[in-house]
């Protein structure tokens, strides 16, 4: 880890990172707008927004959890934003669902670990991800490119 701060007040110029990667953060902010508009600030033209995110409503029961996803939650800050307040910070690139629940996943990890490496597959966060489908939908990964200031 290199930096420890507030999301709403990053301590990087404005427009001077290009890549800005959030995993399992968001969720985590009372002001989202704030957030979204702080991580537009510093990131250049054309930057870049990784974020993941918990999918679905159940993640608000988690007392730590101050927003749910689903695929429309983002747009409120992209072009296709349909009127909200938030205004077009930026584009849309991609958006899906990269995870999923899978009963008894770590037995299977543990005592079943050749199928379980067939089934997952681990990301640069270190994460492992299920590659195929199975049980509910539990995360949201969105690409989000910085437009124009203005």
């Amino acid at each position: 880890m290199d930096v420890v701060a507030d999301v709403c007040r990053l301590p990087f110029p404005a427009g001077s990172l290009g890549l800005v990667y959030a995993s399992q953060v968001l969720e985590h902010v009372v002001h989202l707008d704030d957030a979204m508009r702080e991580i537009h600030r510093v990131l250049r033209p054309g930057g870049v927004l990784v974020a993941r995110v918990p999918y679905g409503l159940r993640y608000l029961y988690d007392p730590f959890h101050f927003h749910a996803f689903s695929k429309r939650t983002m747009l409120a800050f992209t072009q296709n934003n349909m009127g909200l307040q938030s205004g077009s910070l930026f584009r849309l690139l991609a958006q899906e669902i990269t995870d999923w629940e899978m009963p008894l996943r770590w037995h299977v990890k543990t005592h079943l670990p050749l199928l379980y490496s067939l089934m997952s597959n681990s990301k640069e966060d270190g994460k492992d991800r299920l590659r195929f489908p199975i049980g509910r939908r539990m995360e949201l990964t969105v690409l989000l490119q910085k437009v124009a200031d203005g």
